[in-house]
């Protein structure tokens, strides 16, 4: 950064009014801070202004790995010409690193000067040889180091070549405009928006401003600036604040408060202003209206209030899981369902909460790698763990989702449906089986029986069917009533029931007609010993409500698929044999052949 025309004060003389130009020169760096080199560049603008025979060099020092990196110069143009190439290489080269010597002397905060043929702080050696001879002023140039600090932290370093040396009274001039262009760095690079500045006297009186502040200063330059009590009180407590605030100053040490001022917010810092003789003499004040700031805030906060309402207002559980599957959040109803406080959950791993390890397991495997933020869902039903060690079956809906400047999560919707699926279970319990004896009906007959069929077609084997009707049952309907001829059936099917395997399904097709599957491969003579023994369970007596009730059956025997290759032609020829046995007076069992058709 140049200026068109040099300054006019003559070499080795100080601005006639060098108090009030340091402290406009300080303030103003501090007024807009904006991007990052705008600042460097405001600094090398006003070092000039203060010495305008020097060349001036600023870099920024990254504390992370100890570098400087050229960020701005100024200086005379005919000086500027000639370090050009110097200039140009220095400004495209990579950050140097700083000596540990170096970065101890600069965090003195004291100009130093540079013996000629000393590495710069830029990590080259400045080129004071260029300088000679370019005018009568650049005999023996002069170069000078200062570190702009902050708060114990070195923000930047300031080289300054001059045609002569500094006159001491110009040396704490520049020492005190680093002081606050130190200020200038940190407030920049912490919150890089507008500000206003001000010089405070120490009887809190603005003493000096920059033209930017006078553009939309609130105070008058005869108000008091000392902050305000956020919450005044009896007996003089703002003017106590406004005293302690003041002695804190005078000590060196700098304050930041809030202050409220004609409905705007502000965001405030002052800074202890240190004079020749080393003493507090003002404050360099900075205020920064944060108004909207803490209007977003507060809709945010609103809005994060009002959703953690609805989080924790929903009657779903919900759960949410790092990446490593590991709670991080959950609302009360999870909290009720598992038995579990808010304090127990989290960190918890929800593997552990899973009762079948299996389930957790086709989650990890198949179910989870199919999740992406704003993707659809996945659905899967897990058996959770209760605190008391009950299991219950719960609905889970697992979605992903990601926050700017942080991890993603995974959120599991958390559903108890024991209940509901229990209902299910009864309502298709009912709806595939008899209401009397609790037998699968016609309905569940038929679909096993299909099945069966697809089966022995699949893999070439055989099956039977057995039809059977009851002997003698309208006798005890007519003679006992129809309630007795109901627990005749009741108790009639628990004893067919019992002597049949678990593959094998015994059926009410309706009144006193039953149906036995006998799904797996048979022998015809094995189908026949099953029948004989059915037959032999029926006409046990049965004792009921005093009674002894006795019946018999007639059964008929077909086999696939060697009396029918299709399940309702089966399902006919042994009802025709089951007849043909009823015919030939009951109390039998009969294998359908060649003689039963028609």
């Amino acid at each position: 950064m140049t200026h068109d025309e040099p300054h006019t004060s003559p070499p080795g003389a100080a601005p006639q009014d060098a108090e009030a130009f340091l402290h406009g020169a300080t303030l103003s760096l501090g007024s807009s801070p904006g991007e990052r080199h705008r600042i460097h560049e405001r600094i090398g603008a006003q070092l000039w202004e203060a010495l305008p025979e020097a060349v001036v060099l600023v870099a920024s020092f990254d504390g992370r790995d100890a570098a400087l990196r050229h960020e701005a110069c100024a200086g005379p143009p005919v000086a500027m010409a000639a370090l050009a190439e110097w200039l140009n290489a220095t400004t495209a080269g990579a950050p140097g690193p700083c000596p540990t010597d170096t970065y101890t002397r600069l965090m003195e905060t004291r100009l130093h000067p540079v013996p000629h043929g000393t590495d710069s702080p830029f990590g080259a050696h400045m080129p004071v040889d260029q300088l000679r001879g370019v005018d009568d002023t650049w005999a023996e140039p002069s170069c000078y180091e200062l570190g702009l600090t902050h708060e114990g932290a070195l923000l930047g370093v300031v080289t300054l070549l001059q045609p002569r040396p500094l006159s001491p009274a110009e040396q704490r001039w520049v020492e005190a405009l680093g002081q606050h262009a130190g200020i200038a760095l940190a407030q920049g690079r912490v919150e890089a928006v507008d500000e206003t500045a001000l010089l405070v006297g120490l009887d809190g009186r603005v003493q000096a401003c920059s033209r930017q502040t006078v553009e939309r200063l609130v105070h008058t330059a005869s108000d008091p600036v000392w902050p305000e009590d956020p919450e005044p009180g009896p007996g003089g407590a703002l003017a106590t604040r406004r005293e302690q605030a003041k002695a804190l100053l005078v000590q060196g040490q700098a304050i930041r408060y809030t202050e409220r001022v004609q409905g705007r917010i502000r965001d405030c810092s002052m800074h202890p202003v240190v004079g020749d003789d080393g003493q507090v003499r003002a404050f360099a004040a900075f205020a920064r209206d944060i108004t909207e700031q803490v209007r977003l805030q507060q809709h945010v906060r609103r809005a994060a209030t009002f959703q953690r309402a609805l989080f924790s207002s929903l009657s779903e559980g919900i759960l949410v899981l790092d990446d490593a599957g590991v709670v991080t959040d959950c609302n009360p109803a999870v909290q009720q369902a598992l038995g579990k406080s808010h304090r127990e959950l989290i960190g918890l791993a929800a593997a552990e909460l899973c009762a079948q390890r299996e389930g957790w397991e086709r989650w990890e495997r198949e179910l989870l790698p199919q999740l992406h933020p704003g993707g659809d869902p996945v659905q899967l039903e897990l058996r959770l763990r209760r605190a008391d060690g009950a299991s219950f079956t719960a609905q889970v809906g697992a979605s992903r989702i990601e926050v700017a400047g942080s991890e993603g999560s995974v959120v599991w919707t958390v559903r108890d449906v024991t209940d509901e699926l229990l209902r299910f279970e009864q309502l298709e319990h009912m709806a595939t089986h008899d209401a009397l004896t609790g037998l699968p009906n016609r309905l569940l007959f038929h679909d096993r029986l299909g099945r069966a069929l697809e089966a022995s077609q699949r893999y070439g084997t055989s099956f039977a069917v057995l039809m059977l009707d009851l002997d003698g049952f309208k006798a005890v309907n007519d003679t006992l009533g129809h309630e007795m001829g109901d627990q005749l059936l009741s108790a009639l099917g628990e004893s067919l029931k019992g002597c049949l395997r678990a593959a094998d399904t015994v059926s009410r097709l309706g009144g006193d007609e039953f149906a036995v599957l006998l799904p797996t491969s048979i022998a015809a003579g094995h189908a026949l010993q099953v029948g004989a023994k059915l037959l032999e369970i029926i006409e046990q007596p049965f004792q009921l409500d005093g009674h002894e009730l006795r019946v018999s059956a007639s059964i008929g025997v077909a086999r696939f698929p060697e009396h029918h290759s299709e399940k309702m032609g089966l399902l006919a020829r042994a009802d025709q044999t089951m007849y043909a046995a009823k015919r030939a007076g009951g109390h039998r069992v009969r294998m359908a052949d060649d003689e039963d058709e028609g």
